[in-house]
């Protein structure tokens, strides 16, 4: 056998020996168990409503908007849903052309939100009517904010606008 030949297979020795002395160490710590607790509340479901199918292209989560009684949702597709707290009860629907990609943002009693194609929507919370979109730079994936009559949002490409 060459000298190369012995050196290389010496080495793979070594680091093979390392390794498994490292497999042999200290055991780890057995976790701690866990204990009982009581529920200190009570959860009951009082009502329960579908508001848009949801979309295994995008992991974006739309979180629902809650403001004087009525539950605001956003489904990715591009429905906006208005729903009484209380009851549970469809107040409105609408859809946009394009999918919802940011919202619900919240400004002077109506409803701001993002959609696919780059454009930033308020819509009226008592009806879903459209009271304006603007284009945005590229794509919003935050929730729009308000702060003294100005609408912000950060789009993917960096501006806000």
């Amino acid at each position: 056998m060459s000298n190369k030949l012995l050196i290389q297979a010496s080495v793979v020795m070594l680091a093979t020996s390392l390794l498994m002395a490292c497999s042999n160490g200290p055991s780890l710590p057995e976790p701690t168990k866990l204990q009982s607790i009581q529920a200190s509340h009570k959860v009951t479901e009082h009502w329960q409503e579908s508001v848009g199918e949801g979309s295994d292209l995008y992991s974006q989560p739309l979180q629902p908007l809650l403001r004087s009684g009525v539950v605001y949702t956003a489904a990715q597709a591009g429905e906006v849903t208005a729903v009484d707290a209380d009851t549970g009860d469809e107040l409105w629907q609408i859809e946009l052309a394009a999918g919802i990609s940011a919202g619900l943002g919240w400004s002077d009693g109506n409803l701001l939100l993002a959609s696919r194609d780059g454009k930033l929507h308020m819509l009226s919370s008592v009806d879903g009517s459209q009271v304006w979109q603007v284009a945005t730079s590229s794509e919003v994936l935050a929730v729009p904010q308000t702060a003294n009559n100005v609408v912000l949002v950060q789009a993917i490409d960096g501006r806000l606008t």
